[in-house]
């Protein structure tokens, strides 16, 4: 049976009003969702956003934290990911320029890239071949800032099937959010999954956009936060006993005496 996640629902308009919150965490876990990002994308709110969704987190539903970057320099998605990369459970970075293109599709510390279908830059083959290469993030499709920046511009649709094309050429996976902003944005795992097939993904591909794919980077998230995480492949399975070593009396070479056999 799948669990679905949506790791676009932003609560800044709202986020000092814990009922309201509350109200939404409860309509998506009734629509199907067992996993929730409250995200924000300014991190003066990190602080609250983190006391909020450990106070709301519960058996039924995981709440999660995310941080969207919204930058055109290279320099400070930098400054952002070393600051707050272990702060939040998931990352996304919006690709206002190529630098922050490129940067955030080798950066392994980014989890979700996404782009302005009315703005340069795009989705391309040279961020599609970064990310396979080096990186660790997938491509997202925010869904209603997707149909806001389509409007009446229809033909602008295409360029996301293009973007799912690149992806599957290069095994990028694929993320589909709400990026929702209140609870009337909200809609149900297969309604968002419907919506992310008129852009052109399969219905398996839909589906796994909203399971399989989102709750990977939860879990990646989980244990490279974990005290037992070294380094990606290495983690601390135990602790031993402290080692003593013996105290050993070192002799002169002339107090040395071969074994007898």
């Amino acid at each position: 049976m799948r669990r679905f996640a949506d790791l676009g629902v932003y609560v800044e308009g709202f986020l000092d009003d814990i009922e309201e919150v509350k109200r939404l965490i409860d309509m998506m876990r009734k629509l199907g969702f067992d996993c929730i990002a409250l995200s924000v994308t300014n991190p003066k709110f990190l602080h609250d956003l983190d006391r909020i969704s450990k106070r709301l987190d519960s058996g039924e539903v995981n709440v999660v934290t995310r941080l969207t970057i919204v930058e055109s320099d290279p320099e400070r998605v930098k400054a952002l990911l070393r600051k707050y990369r272990g702060h939040v459970d998931v990352i996304g970075v919006k690709c206002l320029s190529n630098a922050v293109a490129r940067l955030a599709a080798r950066d392994g510390r980014v989890d979700l890239v996404s782009f302005n279908l009315v703005k340069e830059p795009t989705f391309d083959e040279v961020e599609a071949n970064l990310i396979k290469e080096q990186g660790n993030a997938f491509l997202e499709l925010p869904i209603w800032e997707l149909f806001e920046q389509i409007g009446k511009e229809h033909m602008l649709s295409g360029l996301v099937l293009e973007w799912i094309q690149l992806a599957r050429e290069y095994e990028v996976p694929i993320v589909t959010t709400s990026s929702s902003r209140s609870l009337y944005d909200v809609r149900a795992p297969r309604e968002l999954a419907s919506l992310a097939m008129f852009f052109g993904l399969s219905s398996e591909e839909a589906l796994d956009s909203i399971s399989k794919n989102p709750l990977s980077i939860v879990e990646r998230s989980r244990v490279k936060r974990s005290p037992s995480f070294v380094m990606p492949g290495v983690l601390i399975s135990g602790r031993g006993e402290p080692y003593e070593e013996d105290k050993v009396e070192v002799h002169g070479i002339r107090d040395y005496k071969p074994r007898r056999t």
